[in-house]
Order: structure tokens, then sequence, then C-alpha cells
């Protein structure tokens, strides 16, 4: 009678112990899915990258420079400009225009006869600062390729940056799309293409706006043997799409891309679906799920500069460890810097010392807190949208400033 017992009590221990870990059930693939949100295609990606297309009329062209120097084979921010369009064209004092350097006709390499288009190199944004009847000065601002006399000028329409979860495709098969295509081209410079590319490298593949849009994710594979299955090698988000072909950053990649590899859309990322009944989040999970239900968070201040000084007081370190602080639990997050300066002085002089002032900023960012500074974008615009009444000084000292803004999450 009492091995009966023992052997039920033994049963029923074993029951309750079975049952309490069915509730604890869940899947291991669904726990690992989360991904970070981070800030894929940045103000750079935007306006200092290629674009194919079909040709462009080279309307507004630089036609020379306010202080011409033979020697000097090109301009960047600050410098003045003149353009062969003036009031009479329609143009105004603070118009603002994107540079372009316009290069050869793209033949796609694995089509014959077929062209892409006309290759386009983004060089500068510039401002209208006077204009004429028949010509106009321009500034150059936020520039990452030197401008020449020659290039062109078309109107700047702004871009949103993209600040989104990354894809990472694990599987070993191909998603199902019947989006797919090729890379036709490989980014150097003007006319002159790369045979090889890899992370944060931009190509162009032979995909138009017809079947792709910004922000799309694509996958690169290669088929090494028909018997074989892909080997996935990498992954890139659409920056600019044409009508035969889109401009690509590479995101990340295992191996080099070049000409020819496949690419294909990856699908848009599903919902998350509801857990099933009796099935729990894991805590990593669920700590992340609780932060990525949060709003995008931001911390902003000002530091403000005497007349004509560019460096840092001292009193403003404590101020700077707020963003320190804000940053210490942000796994992404972007600083953009803005520098101004009052009226006091020349315009060009102005300009430059609010550039100064901004790199000092990000120079002690990155030293003293460790920031990548690629995570940091730069903006300066002198006297220029100063928003205190600068014939007081009480107000105009608040102009000699660099506006520091701070997102993550």
């Amino acid at each position: 009678m009492k091995k009966i017992i023992y052997f039920f009590i033994i049963m029923m221990f074993f029951i309750v112990l079975f049952s309490k870990d069915q509730k604890k059930k869940y899947s291991i693939t669904k726990a690992y899915s989360y991904k970070e949100a981070s800030l894929l295609i940045s103000e750079t990606d935007l306006n200092c990258t290629f674009f194919i297309r079909e040709k462009i009329k080279k309307d507004i062209v630089i036609i020379g420079a306010k202080q011409m120097d033979l020697s000097r084979e090109g301009y960047s921010n600050g410098d003045k400009l003149f353009i062969n369009k003036g009031s009479a064209d329609g143009l105004h004092k603070g118009d603002i225009f994107m540079v372009l350097e316009k290069g050869h006709s793209i033949s796609n390499p694995f089509k014959i006869l077929k062209s892409l288009g006309t290759y386009y190199l983004k060089k500068s944004l510039a401002e209208v600062f006077y204009t004429y009847p028949d010509k106009s000065i321009i500034t150059l601002i936020n520039g990452c390729n030197a401008v020449n006399i020659g290039d062109m000028l078309i109107p700047y329409k702004k871009e949103e940056i993209e600040f989104k979860k990354k894809a990472e495709y694990k599987k070993c098969i191909l998603p199902k799309s019947k989006v797919k295509g090729k890379v036709v081209y490989i980014d150097l410079y003007t006319n002159f293409q790369k045979e090889i590319a890899s992370t944060s490298s931009y190509i162009a593949v032979d995909l138009g706006k017809a079947m792709v849009k910004k922000g799309d994710f694509l996958l690169f594979y290669k088929m090494l043997n028909k018997k074989l299955p892909p080997v996935i090698i990498g992954t890139g988000i659409v920056i600019n799409a044409q009508n035969t072909n889109s401009t690509v950053k590479i995101l990340d990649s295992a191996s080099c891309i070049e000409l020819g590899t496949l690419v294909i859309l990856l699908p848009e990322i599903e919902q998350e679906q509801p857990l099933k009944e009796g099935e729990s989040i894991p805590i990593v999970e669920a700590l992340k799920k609780e932060k990525e239900a949060g709003k995008i968070e931001s911390v902003e201040l000002n530091i403000l500069f005497g007349i004509g000084e560019h460096e840092i007081n001292e009193k403003y370190k404590d101020e700077l460890n707020k963003i320190k602080e804000f940053i210490s639990d942000k796994s992404q997050y972007v600083i953009i810097l803005r520098g101004y300066a009052c009226s006091i002085g020349e315009f060009e002089y102005n300009l430059k010392l609010s550039q100064e002032r901004v790199e000092n900023v990000k120079s002690f960012l990155i030293k003293e807190y460790g920031i990548d500074e690629n995570l940091v974008e730069t903006y300066y615009y002198g006297e220029k949208e100063s928003i205190y009444d600068d014939s007081i000084e009480f107000e105009r000292r608040k102009n000699r400033r660099v506006n520091i803004e701070v997102t993550g999450k």
C-alpha cells in the first residue's frame, strides 16, 4: 500500500512540474528577432552621393569666383561664386540649390547598348547671397566635395533622414520576392568606378523606382553553383531611386560586393504576432519591447561665446555632461550642431567664426566622450538666421552660440 502511495506522490510531482514548464515555453526565434532602430540614411548619404538618371538640362552654371585664383582647384564652404542667372530669371536672395558635377553616360554592363543614364555627383548646397538682373552670387554651405567652375545647380528639395530598424536576414534561403536585379555600378568618383565595394560604400543596382523606393532593404547574394544554395553576403538600403536604377548604401557585407552581384528586395518587416495562450516573453525581450514602445527622446542646449571667440568656456563643461548622461542608456543616437554668430564683423568672417565654434564643440564631444564622429552632423550659418535682436548687446550675445540637439532611443 505504501509503495502505491509513494508512486502516486511522485507522479503528481512530475505532473505539476511539467505543467509549470509548459507555461514558460516561448519561441527562441521570436525572442531574438528585435533590432534596435538606428540612423540608416543620414544627411551625408542624401547630399553627398551620386545618382544616375536621364540628362538634366544644364541651365544654372557656376561661371566664376568672387576672388578668382587660377591656381585654385576647388571651392568649399563659405566661398562665394558667381552663377549665370539672376533676378530676371526668378532667383531670390535665400534660395537654396544643390551643386552637381555632370559626368558621362553610364552603360549597363550586362545589357548591350543599354544606358542607365548620366552620372551626377552631389557636391554641396548653395544659398543665393545677392542677385543682379542677369547673374547672382552664391555662398557654398554644407559641402562634401570640392566645387569647380562649370558645375551646375538645381533647386534643392530637402529629404528626410531615415531612423529605423535595420533588417538582419539570418536564413540560408532567399525570401519570397519577385524583385531581383544586379549591381551595375560601383562609385569612386565622377566617371571612374571601382571594381569592388564593401560596408558603407555606394553602388547602383538595376532596379528603378517602379520596383523599389527610398528606405527599402536589399539583400546581396551570389550563386556559386546551380546545385548549391545561394551565398548571402550582405544587406543594403535604397537612398535614391531613378527610372532605370537606384543608388544603394551597403549596410553590411561578409565579403566584397562587385559588378554582377545579385540583389533581391527584402519584403517589409512583418508586424509581431500576438503571444499564444500560455506563452511568456523572456525578460530580455520584454525589456526591449518596453523600450521600443517609447518615443524617440531628445535633449537640446546652447553654448554661448564671447565676441570673436570660438573656444568653449570652462563653465559649459558641466552643461555638456548632460549629453554624456543622455546617451549613456541609448543604443542609437545622432548629434546635430548648428553654429551662429552676431552681426559684428564682416559676413565672411562671421561665417568662418561660426564654423570654428561648431568644430570645437564637435572635437570636444569626440575627445571627451568618445563619440563617433559619424554620429555628429554639423552646420554653420554665421550671422544669418539669428533669432535675437542684433541691435542690442544684451540680446546680440545670445546669437554667438552653438545649438546642440541630441536625438536617440
